[in-house]
């Protein structure tokens, strides 16, 4: 039910054809549906949850919304109406209209958009209907648009705005105020002279004096000599692998291993192939010192043989860290075909003098060659 004539016609570009906006005091809209979700989420977030409602919920909101509205728009941007539908006219960008208020409020005139016949629109605010208004003059009573508000800048209203269909009003919640104002510089911590108050050339660059120039290239060609990333001038934390460059030179090396056996041996044993290496290898510098390091896991098939005749095919994993610079590396085996324990001890025994040295002597060689890369 609407308190406007019901045979008030559409809105037009003439302001006297607009439709005429019932007093706040005998205004009746149709009731609009709330979501409880939203309404809760409201709540929420202006810290209400938990109360009933009623003027003290009422105050502490509005309480709210006035200390979010800091700073007035100088353009505000109406949208949600495609065009041809009605009143897509009055979409558009509102620029604020200078020594121009209406109840201690910023006029706003439309200067984007869709053109009307009449010149343009405004969007401002009235006491007297207690909201803002789209409509084709300053201060009329008649309006394409309105919201029911008390927020002091159009951009902070989170109400629905109430359309004129032509016969009735209806909540059409589409339509929306949002801040365009253009940023300045300073505002997008874009310009460092902007924000100095420069406002004509920036300044030239000071050259480097001898000494500053000395300190620089010190720096720089110890970062040089360490090895670290050009970025890294002051010799902070920085890690880097060569984890890839490892794995491939260390199955390079350990590929060239011959047969390996002792004076006297039963055993030869001939490693048949490098089935996998993983693990981590990296190079750190901290503090102007570079470390370097690695943590990887070589698996591999080693053909024995005994009396020159083949006697098994038996896998190996070794670990391989920082420690075989000191002493073997740890290593285990799995036999396939051998099922004596003697035999079994006497291999891996041959295992650990002859071959397990050769592929720890490989380990510290990709570890001496790592300080170079």
């Amino acid at each position: 039910a609407s308190s406007s004539s019901s045979s008030a016609s559409p809105p037009s570009s003439q302001a006297s054809d607009a439709p005429l906006l019932p007093p706040a005091a005998t205004r009746e809209f149709p009731r609009r549906q709330r979501r409880h979700s939203r309404h809760s989420r409201c709540r929420r977030r202006s810290g209400c949850e938990g109360l009933a409602g009623g003027s003290d919920t009422d105050a502490k909101l509005e309480a709210l919304k006035a200390a979010r509205e800091t700073r007035a728009p100088d353009r505000v941007i109406v949208h949600g109406i495609p065009a041809p539908q009605l009143y897509h006219q009055q979409m558009g960008t509102y620029e604020e209209m200078v020594n121009m208020t209406i109840d201690d409020r910023p006029c706003f005139k439309k200067i984007t958009g869709g053109q009307s016949s009449n010149g343009s629109d405004y969007l401002y605010y009235s006491k007297e209907y207690c909201g803002w208004l789209v409509a084709p003059t300053l201060g009329n009573e008649r309006c394409y648009m309105f919201v029911a508000t008390k927020c002091r800048y159009p951009s902070s209203v989170d109400s629905s705005w109430v359309l004129w269909n032509g016969t009735r009003w209806l909540y059409d919640s589409r339509v929306s105020v949002q801040d365009c104002t253009p940023k300045k510089p300073s505002q997008t911590r874009f310009h460092y002279n902007w924000d100095l108050g420069f406002a004509g050339q920036a300044p030239s660059p000071k050259p480097l004096t001898p000494e500053e120039a000395s300190r620089l290239g010190s720096k720089e060609n110890q970062t040089k000599i360490l090895g670290a990333s050009a970025w890294n001038a002051a010799g902070t934390w920085e890690e880097r692998s060569v984890k890839q460059w490892a794995k491939t030179r260390l199955r390079e090396l350990c590929n060239k291993i011959g047969a390996a056996y002792g004076d006297g041996s039963e055993f030869v044993l001939q490693i048949k192939s490098i089935k996998s290496i993983s693990g981590e290898a990296d190079i750190i510098f901290v503090r102007n010192r570079r470390k370097h390091g690695i943590d990887m896991e070589l698996k591999a098939d080693v053909d024995v043989q005994k009396d020159d005749s083949f006697l098994d095919q038996c896998s190996i994993k070794v670990e391989l860290t920082n420690s075989v610079q000191e002493e073997l590396p740890d290593f285990s085996v799995d036999f396939r075909k051998v099922v004596n324990p003697n035999e079994r001890d006497r291999i891996r025994s041959e295992i650990k003098k002859h071959l397990i040295p050769q592929i720890r002597d490989r380990a510290q060689l990709v570890l001496k060659e790592m300080a170079t890369q």
